[in-house]
Parts: structure tokens; C-alpha cells; sequence
């Protein structure tokens, strides 16, 4: 047997780390640091009363077991620092892990609502602030 690696399965094994850094990326280290993402749309048929009105959306915040609070009060800090005309909130906030959502997954991650919905009360803006979510 050779000891060298041929180049398809050295492809292989990079992809395969690649996606794996992603993976924890994404999953792990990403809904720790909020990111604050700023997108100017110009609508032509926008009334001129609200042009300017600015919009700030804070979604998937994940709060449960696993995502702690310190990144969705660094997310409330960012919204509110904005001084935003609306902000709309957007869903995700609690998380019920997949591979628990039938086993008592649901339940367990219910005890996370009532501290999320505490801390986003915090959010401010001057016409308001809109909620949305489904039940999972």
C-alpha cells in the first residue's frame, strides 16, 4: 500500500474539512457575535415621508441550553444604538434542538421564552417594535 495520498482523495479530505469548518463556523462560534449589516434599498414609489425611515431587523437569536444570552444582549445594544425608526423582530428566538424536538426537546426549551421575551422588551424605537414568530 502507498504511503502518499493521490490528488482526488487528498481533494476529498480537504472539501470534506472545509465543510467541516463551516459547520462549526455556522453552528457554534457565528450566533455568539451578532453582526450589524447595513443595506440602503431605494424604492421609486416610496413616499417621501418615508424616505429615510430607517428599519432594523433582529432575527434568529437561537436563545436556549447551548447560546447564551450575552450575544442577544450585545444584539439588543446594537439595535438600540442605531436609533432605529422600526425594528422588526423576526423569528427563531428560542431554540429546540433537532434531534431533542421529540423528546421532550420542546418542553425543555419552553423555560427559554419568557428570558428572551425580557431581554428583546429591551429593544426601542421611535415608531415601534414589530414581533413575529410560529410555534415550531
Amino acid at each position: 500500500m502507498s504511503q502518499f495520498v493521490n490528488r482526488r482523495n487528498f481533494l476529498k479530505a480537504a472539501l470534506a474539512t472545509g465543510a467541516l469548518a463551516i459547520a462549526v463556523e455556522s453552528a457554534i462560534l457565528e450566533p455568539n457575535h451578532p453582526k450589524l449589516v447595513r443595506i440602503e434599498l431605494p424604492l421609486a414609489r416610496l413616499p417621501e415621508a418615508w424616505d429615510g425611515l430607517k428599519i432594523a431587523q433582529l432575527s434568529d437569536l437561537h436563545y436556549g441550553e447551548y447560546f447564551p444570552v450575552m450575544p442577544i444582549r450585545k444584539a439588543v445594544d446594537m439595535v438600540n444604538g442605531l436609533d432605529a425608526d422600526l425594528v422588526v423582530l423576526t423569528g427563531d428566538f428560542v431554540t429546540v434542538p433537532l434531534f431533542k424536538k421529540y423528546l421532550g426537546g420542546r418542553k425543555r426549551a419552553a423555560r427559554f421564552i419568557e428570558p428572551c421575551a425580557n431581554l428583546l422588551a429591551q429593544v426601542r424605537a421611535r415608531r415601534g417594535v414589530l414581533a413575529y414568530s410560529r410555534e415550531p
